[in-house]
């Protein structure tokens, strides 16, 4: 919001470089660029700007810091994948591996188109490769896009490898967990086990066998005392008569 005249560009632990006059491209804000190049190892590392008036010898507060790395210093090209593939699901746990058969201590990851800065992680020997893995859970639409991952030197963290070949991540739609919960597959395995315990027990069938042959003696009773009072009303007509 402030109109500077002139601004100054510094690179940290450089010689300061020549200063550029403001331009105004719109009321309120001005600007000025500066060109770098052709691009060195030199060029690599951390720059400042200031902004300043020509009625004033002092400068404003510095800049954000911004990291300029300079590619291809290293000749090796690490490989990157992706696991568990180039397509999942929204929701999914992801994880980019990147991979360098030279030695190297650190390992950047960068998207293509954005303004955040590359990821770092220090680098991890195993099965004759130095490599990292960078995790990415749960991942949402925003992680979709073009991904390179380069090699570096701590010593030296401004100078990067050759990029890798760039990996496409698509997220889409919604992850849904296949498995059942420990719940339902409790309660399934509760049912189908009572009603195996309830049809298969062999102590039923001998019990239903004993309550059906109860039944038919307790019928055929009933039917021999009806019998046996009929047959006694039967005979005491037959005497009064």
């Amino acid at each position: 919001d402030v109109g500077y005249d002139r601004f100054a560009l510094s690179q940290e632990g450089g010689q300061a470089l020549p200063q550029r006059p403001g331009r105004q491209p719109q009321a309120g804000l001005s600007q000025a660029d500066f060109p770098l190049g052709p691009v060195t190892s030199t060029h690599g590392g951390r720059y400042r700007c200031y902004g300043g008036h020509n009625l004033s010898s002092e400068w404003s507060a510095p800049s954000d810091p911004l990291d300029v790395l300079v590619a291809g210093w290293f000749p090796d090209t690490p490989s990157l994948s992706v696991q568990p593939g180039p397509v999942v699901a929204s929701g999914e746990n992801v994880t980019l591996l990147c991979q360098s058969g030279s030695r190297r201590d650190t390992f950047l990851l960068s998207k293509e188109g954005s303004a955040r800065p590359p990821l770092r992680l220090r680098s991890k020997y195993r099965g004759q490769h130095f490599q990292a893995e960078f995790s990415m859970s749960p991942v949402t639409s925003a992680h979709s896009g073009t991904y390179r991952c380069y090699s570096s030197l701590s010593s030296n963290p401004y100078l990067l490898s050759n990029a890798s070949a760039p990996l496409e991540l698509v997220v889409s739609g919604v992850h849904r967990p296949q498995h059942k919960s420990a719940h339902s597959r409790h309660s399934i395995k509760w049912h189908l086990g009572l009603t195996h315990d309830v049809t298969g027990a062999p102590g039923l069938k001998w019990h239903l066998n004993v309550l059906i042959g109860v039944s038919v003696a307790f019928v055929l009773l009933l039917l021999v005392l009806l019998f046996l009072l009929i047959r006694h009303r039967g005979q005491s007509r037959h005497r009064k008569s």
